[in-house]
């Protein structure tokens, strides 16, 4: 059962590579918004960055892990309830494991962002 379903993502995200990471519109929308962020990043006479990146993500992630967590904890809470039961189906693939996955993967990217941005503020990057 959990085979299956790695097997399936695997096939979704890992079969194409590198190729299908750059047709991906999530990767491409991310080199558009980083590109037209770098505006903000650049250098400016004092050869200083006018806004880093490291603060500007140890000042909203935060905030949004919280939002994650906290969406989490209620899909978890009420997962006893009948509406969720209808929802299961008894499908490996249901929207209630899908939406639980897809939140524990949001918060696992959540925080490895957030580390990444506390040793860039740290090291002065």
């Amino acid at each position: 059962m959990v085979l299956e379903y790695q097997n399936e993502l695997g096939e979704h995200f890992g079969a194409g590579g590198l190729r299908e990471l750059l047709r991906s519109p999530y990767f491409q929308t991310s080199i558009l918004l980083g590109l037209f962020c770098l505006v903000f990043w650049t250098r400016d006479e004092k050869q200083e960055h006018s806004v880093k990146a490291a603060e500007i993500a140890v000042g909203v992630l935060p905030n949004l892990l919280g939002f994650t967590v906290g969406a989490l904890a209620i899909v978890l809470a009420f997962s006893s309830a009948d509406i969720f039961r209808n929802i299961e189906e008894g499908d490996p693939r249901s929207f209630y494991l899908t939406l639980t996955a897809n939140l524990v993967h949001f918060i696992c990217v959540q925080v490895l962002a957030l580390v990444s941005a506390i040793i860039a503020r740290a090291t002065g990057w």
